[in-house]
């Protein structure tokens, strides 16, 4: 990282550890497509992708003033959470005069059905320029649910076995493998885990893994 050194962040620049943060934030969060094109440019086009089923919203054309009356956002949740005709809100009520109420919905219901925190207070979205970064970084954290939720969904339990010792001896680290049939399941990778069998205990036993 250019000019964020040791001592910065040991005197606790806040300019330079703010910046140091959102470098981390743009790299592992926020990478940007195969095809060459920029993290934000990048994260735009999935949030167009997400929204084209929508005719009568707007698409977003950047990270502030566009997802400032809570419309976009909350029929990006929409999309994420179902989409037209499955969502968990009449996407239609969403109106773009009710902004401080459109992100309430949109950050509480991102937060019951996909798991993400509430990282933004719906009143810090309309004021007259929202934080680009602040918007990047949770429309980021939305899409890795989302498609950590797809993942989930796309797993096929039948498609897998572990195989490993019939027993083992307590405090004894013991291979086991994930046996997958390919043929159900083409897509699954081959894991290989341990787990560390615990003596009983006063309160119940159990096994841990490593």
């Amino acid at each position: 990282l250019v000019n964020i050194g040791g001592s910065d962040i040991y005197d606790g620049t806040p300019t330079t550890i703010l910046g140091l943060v959102w470098s981390i934030i743009l790299y592992y969060q926020l990478k940007g497509s195969d095809t060459g094109v920029g993290a934000k440019a990048a994260l735009l086009q999935w949030v167009h992708k997400q929204l084209e089923p929508y005719a009568d919203v707007e698409l977003p054309q950047n990270f502030g003033t566009a997802f400032r009356d809570g419309q976009a956002m909350a029929t990006l949740v929409h999309r994420l959470c179902g989409g037209p005709g499955a969502g968990p809100y009449d996407q239609k009520s969403v109106k773009t005069n009710q902004p401080i109420r459109n992100h309430d919905i949109a950050f509480t219901t991102a937060k019951d059905r996909l798991g993400v925190p509430i990282l933004i207070d719906p009143q810090d979205m309309v004021v007259p320029k929202p934080d680009e970064n602040t918007v990047m970084t949770y429309i980021g954290v939305l899409k890795s649910a989302h498609e950590k939720q797809r993942a989930l969904k796309a797993i096929k339990p039948e498609a897998y076995s572990i195989a490993g010792p019939k027993s083992a001896e307590a405090g004894v680290k013991t291979h086991f493998k994930i046996a997958i049939d390919s043929a159900k399941d083409a897509k699954a990778a081959v894991n290989d885990f341990v787990i560390l069998v615990e003596p009983p205990s006063v309160g119940g036993g159990g096994a841990s893994t490593a």
